[in-house]
């Protein structure tokens, strides 16, 4: 599954796993991949976080921390927040054009998501909309561009039946291709 993360990315896996152990989380949610972000502290997440004010000491000072329960010390698994950051993550890198999974893309797939939870975490820090996140991950991902960063390939046009033909075939092998990397992602939750 994590064979397209970088090893900032797996390191901030890791490190959410290490912060939802030690907030006593019963699994690994969005806001934990936010904090593994933020103790990983090169990556781009961690970077566009910081262009934001958010530090690391005070997001774990907002984190919800759970009562001590009787979990054992082992591997701690993600709830459906964080299974679908992993999911996003690629999604989000492929419409970048990229062909691996960075802590930007973690972080974009976050913004994506949505989670109610990461938006008040970081509402503390004044950053009110999701979409303030996205705008700091670009300008780190492409800091010279003035224009938004392009989205999937484009499809051949349709001049002729056979080219109508070529494309639909190219958007059926878009979509398997899509299809079966989310899949590899959900197997291993």
């Amino acid at each position: 599954m994590f064979e397209r993360f970088t090893d900032r990315a797996r390191r901030v896996v890791v490190l959410a796993q290490e912060e939802a152990r030690a907030l006593n989380a019963p699994s690994v949610t969005a806001v934990h991949f936010v904090l593994g972000a933020l103790a990983e502290g090169v990556g781009f997440a961690a970077l566009a976080l910081g262009d934001l004010g958010v530090t690391l000491d005070a997001a774990r000072g907002h984190a919800h921390r759970y009562p001590p329960s009787d979990l054992p010390g082992g591997r701690i698994w993600f709830d459906q927040s964080g299974k679908r950051v992993c999911e996003l993550a690629l999604r989000e890198s492929l419409q970048l054009g990229h062909n691996y999974i960075g802590t930007e893309h973690l972080l974009l797939a976050i913004v994506r998501l949505g989670d109610r939870d990461c938006a008040t975490l970081l509402s503390h820090f004044r950053v009110n909309h999701l979409e303030q996140v996205r705008t700091a991950v670009m300008k780190r991902v492409r800091p010279d561009a003035d224009e938004p960063a392009p989205t999937a390939p484009e499809p051949p046009q349709p001049e002729t039946r056979d080219s109508l033909l070529a494309m639909m075939q190219w958007h059926i092998d878009q979509a398997l291709r899509i299809s079966q990397q989310i899949t590899e992602l959900a197997a291993y939750s």
